[in-house]
């Protein structure tokens, strides 16, 4: 967009004739000028901006609006979801529904979809009956499934639950079915867990074009160090002198099985200041070459828990977190979208991303379902993205 400035100097007070106050004093005319110029190119900056553009210095760029907006899809406890699209059916596969008093209770929850708009959930179908002999038994605590399919009688299911030896410590799992539908069947061992770090949670499978990776993360604030007054501190993280890291771990395995690792995994993330307490719940796709690693930051059980994306150029990083203005950061955050709920979004996490074969990239979401006596039931939401410049959006 092309900025006029024509005619700006009819509005400089001390800049006329030598009937002026201040004729002679070359300085304070040349500061006043100034004044007026920053003034006008303030207004200049957000006039550009209500027409869709972001002016940085003296230069102006493309704002993309959010002009799109994610759906309810299920109004009922179904958190984590991780989302599956095999023959001509969508599965999301939710957090278990023991901890929210759900019944039957399920492990694993499974919702369906034919057309991405309608969600049913399927309250019989437990996806995850039994649990790898690692597993607690007694609270197991499965978390943030995720399903990826090798082949045509071949699917592979990431999980976390309680060890057996620390139901505060969590590490991944992974399960085997012929069918989508399961029931999947544990393996014995566990696939992930650095229990001395405190475990591993949110698994999430993506292809690239030289091999196949698990991202996930090690659950640092599992070890439960926090703040005087505040034992734990928010999310058991909250101690700014005995923090514990909560790297995005990038582990490439074997395409022919999904499991079997190659080589060991690399850090490609890490919480800032910024972040609160920890960053989790990692999904990353390739759009045109650049790599959009989502993950969530703060505590899961606050209205600060938010969705925001990093960029980079290699699957390996480096990758540069999303910034305001230029971009939407955080995607997702408390009070969004208000039209979807009275108080908009609540906590928005947990997000999963897919590509469809039409090319749309689909994704799915948690939002608590009121914030009076958080936590209350996550209800799962979806939409559709793209991005566009360096800004992630709802179309």
């Amino acid at each position: 967009m092309t900025l006029s400035t024509a005619n700006t100097s009819q509005s400089l007070p001390y800049s006329g004739s030598q009937s002026q106050k201040y004729p002679s004093d070359l300085f304070e005319a040349t500061y006043l000028r100034m004044l007026t110029i920053l003034r006008d190119l303030a207004f200049f900056k957000a006039l550009a901006w209500s027409m869709g553009q972001y002016c940085d210095s003296w230069f102006c760029f493309p704002a993309f609006k959010n002009d799109g907006s994610p759906k309810l899809a299920l109004r009922e406890e179904f958190a984590d979801p991780g989302l599956l699209y095999a023959g001509k059916t969508w599965y999301a596969y939710g957090t278990n529904n023991i901890e929210r008093g759900g019944t039957p209770k399920v492990n694993v929850q499974i919702a369906v979809s034919r057309d991405f708009q309608a969600w049913e959930r399927v309250e019989s179908m437990d996806m995850l009956p039994k649990l790898g002999a690692w597993a607690h038994k007694s609270n197991p605590k499965v978390w943030a499934p995720d399903v990826y399919q090798i082949s045509a009688s071949r699917y592979v299911m990431y999980y976390s639950a309680a060890t057996k030896k620390n139901e505060n410590i969590h590490c991944l799992g992974v399960a085997i079915a012929d069918n989508p539908l399961g029931p999947f069947k544990a393996e014995d061992e566990s696939w992930a867990c650095p229990a001395n770090e405190g475990g591993a949670i949110d698994a999430d499978v993506f292809a690239d074009e030289d091999g196949l990776y698990v991202i996930y993360k090690i659950d640092g604030n599992a070890l439960g160090h926090g703040n005087a007054g505040h034992p734990g501190g928010p999310c058991g993280n909250g101690d700014p002198y005995n923090i514990h890291p909560t790297p995005i771990m990038l582990q490439e395995v074997d395409p022919s099985d999904g499991t079997t690792m190659i080589g060991k995994p690399i850090q490609i993330l890490d919480r800032g200041d910024g972040d609160g307490p920890l960053v989790e719940a990692p999904s990353i796709i390739k759009i045109d070459g650049t790599y959009v690693l989502f993950f969530s930051s703060n505590c899961f059980n606050t209205l600060s828990y938010d969705t925001s994306y990093a960029l980079g150029k290699s699957l390996h990083g480096p990758y540069t977190k999303a910034k305001s203005p230029i971009q939407y950061a955080p995607l997702l955050e408390s009070k969004m979208y208000r039209k979807l709920a009275p108080q908009g979004l609540l906590a928005p996490g947990g997000l999963d991303i897919v590509r469809a074969r039409d090319g749309n990239l689909k994704v799915a979401f948690h939002g608590f379902e009121h914030d009076q006596n958080l936590p209350s039931k996550r209800w799962m939401y979806t939409g559709t993205v793209a991005l566009k410049g360096l800004s992630v959006i709802f179309t």
